[in-house]
């Protein structure tokens, strides 16, 4: 793992900060203040070991320390010389410590201009200081490698998802280039159900890509609004219209209502059906019996709650934290497939539109999602920073 990655830490301390592969004494990384300390680029730093900084003596104290046996707490302070690039020199007190970030040992240094002389307090200043960034270092190393685990996990669950449908798709298109070959005709409920799988297929496909792409532009923060007028009413009418084909005989019964009361809202029309989408697909994916209700009702003055409730098999209590989270996957364990990113889309859609969403389950009974909106969301500029002040995702297990 690359230490320039720890550059941001490094800069937000007020003294001359390096870190050097332990065991080549190359430098890795800079900090400004140590530039400017030594009169060098991070250019000119990248060619250098860390002993090249100083004059003889002190590059055999501090290589004797690095060589030393060593805690992650344990730290070497010492007084030495720093050659600057125009060949002057300059009197600087050292900390010294030797550190693991993954597999790889770093040597780090903290040096200050000794110039005037460093009261004992400042030596404990120094030393706490040493020892606080070697905890801030280690603590964003682990948040690194714990992003790059979730990635890789995503990306394999990412290829089984799409091998899934897209088998489908293949393997139900040749049934049917057979039969008409081989001049058979299905008889109507056999071509219809195999219509049907494919049909389905190609939504799951359409939601990946979907979802994925709205990661991306999340991530990239590139994502327009466009406030319109919306009525509830059609928007449930053309989501429940759109998806009659998925539903076989056997479906779990839908429920749409909107009550009367409900009044039309100003929103960003694609965004709520999208978090709408998500969330019912969320119940049918966990739904084997009963009926998947989605309501619309007035929530006091100037909002509104929409609620998708499920009699579904529940999420267990201690996957309710995390459900909004990013690649987390909000079921009961069993063995049904998702990608763990359609709930973090309708947690940031909805702190973009100035809304919320909740979450109670209970095992064996079921789930409800509840949303809030205002009536008339407030454009971004006029409202810049709605995760801050409006967005919230919480998720609680059922009474």
């Amino acid at each position: 793992m690359k230490a320039q990655c720890y550059r941001p830490l490094l800069e937000g301390v007020g003294d001359a900060i390096i870190l050097a592969d332990a065991a080549t004494g190359r430098i890795e990384v800079a900090n400004e203040r140590a530039e400017q300390l030594s009169g060098r680029t991070s250019s000119e730093f990248g060619t250098l070991s860390y002993l090249d900084l100083f004059e003889e003596e002190t590059q055999k104290h501090l290589a004797a320390s690095a060589r030393r046996e060593q805690t992650a707490l344990d730290v070497y302070f010492t007084v030495g010389e720093i050659i600057r690039s125009n060949g002057s020199r300059c009197r600087v007190d050292i900390a010294l410590s030797v550190i693991g970030i993954g597999r790889q040992r770093f040597v780090q240094i903290i040096m200050r201009d000794s110039t005037t002389l460093l009261r004992a307090a400042d030596t404990d200043l120094l030393i706490r200081r040493l020892q606080e960034q070697n905890a801030e270092l280690r603590a964003a190393q682990q948040r690194l490698i714990e992003t790059d685990r979730v990635r890789t996990e995503f990306l394999g669950m990412m290829s089984h998802e799409l091998r899934t449908p897209v088998n489908i798709l293949i393997g139900y298109a040749h049934m049917l280039l057979e039969s008409v070959a081989a001049g058979d005709v299905l008889p109507p409920p056999e071509r219809a159900g195999i219509l049907r799988r494919m049909v389905a297929a190609g939504h799951t496909l359409s939601e990946l890509v979907e979802d994925t792409l709205s990661v991306l532009r999340l991530d990239a923060k590139v994502v327009h609004f466009d406030i319109q007028p919306v009525a509830l009413d059609n928007l449930f009418h053309e989501l429940k219209g759109n998806d009659r084909l998925l539903r076989g005989p056997d479906a779990v019964e839908e429920r749409w209502i909107v009550e009367p009361d409900v009044p039309e809202i100003r929103t960003d029309r694609r965004k709520l059906r999208q978090v709408i989408t998500n969330l019912v697909g969320n119940a049918r994916k966990f739904t084997e019996a009963g009926h998947i209700d989605v309501r619309a009702a007035v929530a006091g003055t100037e909002r509104i709650r929409i609620t998708v409730s499920d009699t579904g098999c529940g999420i267990s209590p201690e996957h309710l934290p995390n459900i909004f989270e990013l690649y987390r996957q909000a079921s009961a364990g069993q063995t049904q497939d998702g990608w763990g990113i359609g709930l973090y889309i309708v947690r940031r859609y909805l702190e973009m539109l100035q809304g919320s969403v909740e979450c109670t389950s209970a095992i064996g009974k079921g789930t409800t999602f509840t949303i809030e909106l205002p009536c008339n969301v407030l454009p971004p500029e006029e409202n810049p920073d709605p995760a801050a002040t409006n967005g919230r995702a919480t998720g609680t297990p059922a009474a």
